[in-house]
């Protein structure tokens, strides 16, 4: 039994908790912008990129550790709402991770020192391809945050 009180491993509830602060470091930082807090802004999706990358590393390292997790329920439930489930999430994950390597290039490629800070540029000339872009990467990880979530509960409240 680990943390979250389920049969799930460490790895498996540190997976879930890292989705979920990922999540809501993306809608904070997506709040601050739209604020204007450019270096909240900045400091926020930084640690969104680095809580994105920290879930993949801890998803690739229960995968080797542990293998694929099966199905505890029953097989028609497995069929019918799981493995649907497990596809578009997959889908989702792998889009916004692609997204999300797009987002941030051009993010960091907008960066300029004014004042000796680190700002995103101001140039309206300039395209913003990451201003284009965020609202379908906002969709898409919480989108992946819910269904992740879905297929915990699957494994581990509902059927576990």
């Amino acid at each position: 039994m680990a943390f979250l009180g389920t049969d799930a491993s460490v790895l498996q509830d540190i997976t879930l908790v890292v989705l979920w602060v990922s999540g809501a470091l993306n809608v904070t930082g997506v709040a601050l912008g739209k604020l204007g807090r450019r270096r909240a802004h900045f400091y926020t999706m930084l640690c969104t990129t680095a809580a994105v990358l920290a879930f993949l590393m801890v998803y690739l390292l229960k995968v080797l550790q542990e293998g694929p997790t099966p199905f505890p329920g029953p097989p028609e439930v497995r069929a019918r709402q799981y493995l649907p489930l497990v596809a578009v999430h997959g889908a989702l994950a792998i889009t916004t991770v692609a997204l999300l390597t797009f987002i941030v290039a051009t993010a960091v490629s907008d960066l300029q020192v004014i004042d000796g800070r680190r700002v995103l540029a101001l140039d309206p000339a300039k395209d913003r391809y990451h201003h284009r872009f965020w609202p379908y990467f906002v969709g898409l990880w919480l989108a992946t945050v819910v269904t992740g979530t879905l297929v915990y509960g699957h494994l581990f409240w509902w059927y576990g």
